[in-house]
């Protein structure tokens, strides 16, 4: 989603963000791999995981907030596990998610608000579930990610009790905050922590 129509129109991502020790050891490895790669690489100031991205006008933002709440106020949170290293070539170096299924269950709620946005003009669009740690790679410095990358591993977990709605004008402005939206507790007790 690189281009933007105007009108009004903003960028926004349904995203899932780690705790803060999980946040902590993943900027520990994206700045590990800056320094092998001397520097190279656009890093997130607060990594997360997209659940959707779709752009709509400004106008429509309350409404698709009431909806994704809906949605989430009926959703018991989960464990996320980041298990090693992925690529998308030729510039983005990833952390794996391990189980995609709540995700997947997620997306096929959301489908309400992906033929709604539809017939806006509008497409949400879902991507498999990855955790970027570093962007716009220099293709030298990403097939030199990827073989760091076969050398190491990571493995970490985090508990998901809530989404945050983000949205940006336009490609040269940052991500803001626009919501917050909270999952069920869960059920049993037992569950809250994580391996």
């Amino acid at each position: 989603m690189d281009g933007f129509s105007g009108g009004g129109r903003m960028e926004y991502i349904l995203a899932a963000y780690p705790d803060e020790k999980v946040q902590e050891k993943i900027a520990e490895e994206s700045r590990e791999f800056r320094r092998l790669l001397g520097n190279d690489g656009h890093v997130e100031s607060r990594p997360y995981i997209s659940v959707s991205v779709f752009r709509a006008p400004e106008l429509m933002e309350d409404t698709l907030i009431r909806w994704i709440r809906k949605i989430c106020t009926s959703q018991q949170g989960f464990v996320v596990t980041l298990n090693n290293y992925g690529g998308f070539p030729p510039h983005h170096i990833y952390l794996r998610v391990l189980d995609h299924l709540p995700f997947t269950l997620l997306e096929q709620q959301m489908k309400s608000i992906g033929e709604y946005m539809q017939d806006a003009g509008d497409e949400v669009q879902y991507r498999r579930p990855h955790l970027n740690i570093l962007e716009r790679l220099p293709a030298d410095a990403y097939r030199k990610a990827l073989f760091e990358c076969s050398q190491r591993s990571f493995h970490e977990s985090f508990r998901v009790d809530e989404l945050v709605l983000i949205r940006r004008e336009d490609a040269y402005d940052t991500f803001r905050a626009v919501n917050i939206f909270r999952f069920l507790p869960p059920a049993d007790s037992s569950l809250i922590e994580v391996a």
